[in-house]
């Protein structure tokens, strides 16, 4: 059985370590995105135990607290935004012969999730990118499927 674990490795402007991380237990997980805070603090988020998670750490790399999100089954995007607030994105249904479902969470500042919606409402699609834009909203992108089509083949 293929063991793996989160991964966090904070660079040097010259591209030196300066610290790692392996936080998590062994199994099947890791990260896939990463963003930082306006206070310098890191948030990772991917997958432990088929769950979305999210950790957030200060800019040593010490602890500041860890979340599973039952209702991600894999993180694709984090963004900071002010207050130390974080939008989540992930997959909640992923499929192996097409598009999946995803959702947007938002974090508060201890890592509570205050709101969260399906995307899209209706039919299938995976959000795979995130940016924040000016007025506060979001940019995502990914891909669709066909409202019309009964095949979800990709």
């Amino acid at each position: 059985m293929n063991r793996f674990r989160g991964w966090l490795l904070a660079l040097s402007p010259e591209g030196d370590a300066l610290w790692e991380r392996t936080p998590g237990h062994e199994g099947v997980n890791g990260f896939n995105a990463v963003s930082v805070l306006e206070d310098g603090s890191i948030v990772a988020g991917g997958d432990q135990d088929g769950e979305g998670w999210v950790e957030r750490m200060d800019p040593r790399g010490e602890l500041l607290w860890s979340v599973k999100l039952p209702q991600l089954e894999h993180i694709t995007a984090l963004v900071a935004l002010p207050a130390q607030r974080v939008a989540v994105m992930g997959t909640a249904e992923r499929s192996t012969t097409g598009p999946g479902i995803s959702r947007l969470v938002m974090l508060e500042s201890d890592g509570w999730a205050r709101w969260e919606k399906q995307l899209p409402a209706e039919g299938r699609g995976e959000l795979d990118a995130l940016a924040l834009l000016p007025d506060g909203g979001f940019v995502a992108a990914g891909r669709l499927g066909s409202p019309d089509s009964t095949d979800w083949s990709l």
